[in-house]
């Protein structure tokens, strides 16, 4: 048993592969077979992959291997398939379950040299923040790998604790030109090589674990995947230079994919800040941005009263 704990998750995948005894030839399905179970809370899935015979005895008999989705005690869905799987007693196969939590979708392979894609089944309601991934058997089953892979979604790994009202009240104190918040002004951008995702209001603050590095702090604006950016999710941090007012960038452009390296940022009077990609052929600039801006771009996306 593997536990996938972490929250938020994107896609669960799980491969198992192992080798079953007494699953000979013999009429109708083996006694002995084997599979995968994922549960968390009182949610549970099941893929099970068992043997059998169509007609045993029979000239026209054929060997197979069903393999069957059960959730909940339910049964979904099973196939039978009569090559692509090792069918003799000791014969290692391998299971694979992908379970798709940002598009609803369990997908499931398996073989014995090669994992082919079996079966995909629409799924509601699904909750696998705390799940736990377990083998079992009836028989004797020999356990080569066991593997669970989880992808978190972008939107919780970008995640802070902020809020608007956390923002104003650390802005009244600071006394740091830096801090505060910046609205988009303009960009100088070749659309051959790049797309600008928004025109963003951020709030720039110090990073709690280091104060020479500053965090760049999505509010509004997402034009690109503007339903996934929330905010006060993280867009970018300011890294101190051995040059005053320049920075080295590390950014997180609209599809949540890092830009780090040949990038940089500067402020010009307290007053402008400049974002540079000059391998995109992008420069965009923001401006310090007064608080009843702040505030009318905030409420017109309706997240304050």
């Amino acid at each position: 048993m593997l536990d996938a704990k972490p929250l938020n998750l994107k896609r669960l995948y799980v491969e198992a592969r192992g080798a079953m005894r007494g699953i000979g030839e013999r009429s109708g399905l083996s006694r002995a077979y084997w599979g995968l179970m994922i549960t968390s809370g009182a949610d549970s899935i099941c893929l099970t992959i068992r043997h059998g015979n169509t007609d045993f005895g029979d000239i026209l008999d054929n060997r197979f291997t069903r393999i069957s989705v059960n959730r909940n005690g339910e049964d979904l869905k099973y196939v039978d398939f009569t090559d692509g799987f090792a069918t003799s007693s000791g014969g290692y196969n391998t299971l694979s379950l992908e379970i798709g939590l940002d598009d609803s979708q369990l997908r499931l392979s398996g073989g014995d040299h090669s994992c082919a894609r079996l079966l995909e089944i629409p799924f509601k309601d699904i909750d696998m923040r705390l799940a736990k991934v377990s083998v079992w058997s009836k028989g004797e089953l020999t356990l080569s790998s066991l593997s669970v892979e989880t992808e978190v979604a972008p939107e919780s790994k970008l995640a802070t604790d902020w809020t608007m009202e956390e923002l104003d009240r650390y802005f009244a104190s600071s006394t740091d030109p830096l801090e505060g918040y910046w609205e988009y002004l303009d960009r100088k951008n070749d659309a051959l090589y790049a797309r600008v995702g928004g025109r963003y209001l951020l709030a720039a603050v110090k990073n709690i674990a280091n104060p020479e590095v500053y965090d760049l702090i999505y509010i509004s604006g997402a034009e690109t995947f503007a339903s996934r950016w929330k905010p006060f999710m993280l867009k970018g941090r300011l890294l101190p230079t051995v040059f005053i007012a320049h920075y080295d960038l590390h950014w997180y452009d609209s599809t949540f994919e890092p830009i780090t390296t040949d990038v940089h940022a500067s402020v010009t009077d307290n007053a402008i800040l400049t974002l540079s990609f000059p391998l995109l052929k992008t420069v965009v600039r923001f401006s310090k941005a007064s608080d009843y801006k702040k505030r009318k771009t905030y409420k017109e996306q309706g997240e304050v009263d």
